[in-house]
């Protein structure tokens, strides 16, 4: 275990793939950090999105991989680094992680994307 990656979900779908990329080009992650830094409710919701991914990323793993990131010391960075091991939990990065963490878990990006940008559809025709 030497390559530590924070990511825990991953996007198969192709369909879902393109139309976040779509999304993302219109610059709708810069629109979601402005709506995150303005809006305190939506703030704390996407601050518990990252504490739930946070949450299960350490519950799915296994005790002998918990004991050598704890001997390592990398539990502390396993605590702070967020849905794709952001560390600055205001931003969101990249919409393809944060739709993944919402088809699994519970993640406040996701839903809007679902909501305002008719990603449920798609996802639900796959």
């Amino acid at each position: 275990m030497n390559n530590l990656s924070q990511r825990l979900y991953w996007l198969s779908s192709k369909a879902i793939d393109k139309a976040l990329a779509k999304i993302e080009s219109q610059g709708v992650v810069k629109e979601l950090e402005q709506r995150i830094k303005e809006d305190e409710t939506l703030r704390e919701a996407h601050h518990a999105s990252h504490r739930d991914y946070i949450a299960r990323r350490w519950e799915v793993m296994s005790d002998e991989h918990k004991a050598i990131i704890e001997e390592k010391g990398f539990k502390p960075l396993f605590d702070k680094l967020g849905i794709g091991g952001i560390a600055n939990w205001d931003q969101v990065r990249c919409l393809h992680m944060q739709y993944a963490h919402h088809l699994a878990g519970n993640n406040v990006i996701g839903r809007i994307l679902d909501k305002e940008y008719g990603m449920k559809a798609i996802a639900d025709a796959e």
